[in-house]
């Protein structure tokens, strides 16, 4: 049951674990990637697993937004900083 949930996602890179890391210093009980992960990949058939979590922050959870009723936040960075930040990581393949 994701009712009441905060969810933070935006592209990969973008600090959604800086922002957990700023939500968890306002004692909000939060998860990076705990209940949306790359792998294993996230089950939409199934009811996420919050556990005692408030908030989650994942890239992951995108593709979810029209499957949960809770309050989506949409985290943005600058797309130069981005980019950077990926070929700074070998994250382009390129």
């Amino acid at each position: 049951m994701a009712k009441g949930k905060i969810v933070v996602t935006g592209c990969g890179r973008t600090g959604t674990q800086w922002m957990g890391q700023v939500l968890a210093a306002l004692n909000l009980r939060c998860g990076h990637e705990a209940v949306f992960r790359a792998w294993p990949p996230f089950d939409p058939n199934h009811d996420p697993d919050w556990q005692d979590r408030e908030v989650e922050l994942s890239w992951c959870a995108a593709p979810f937004v029209d499957h949960f009723d809770c309050t989506w936040w949409h985290q943005v960075r600058d797309l130069r900083k981005t980019v950077h930040c990926w070929a700074s990581h070998d994250l382009l393949g390129i």
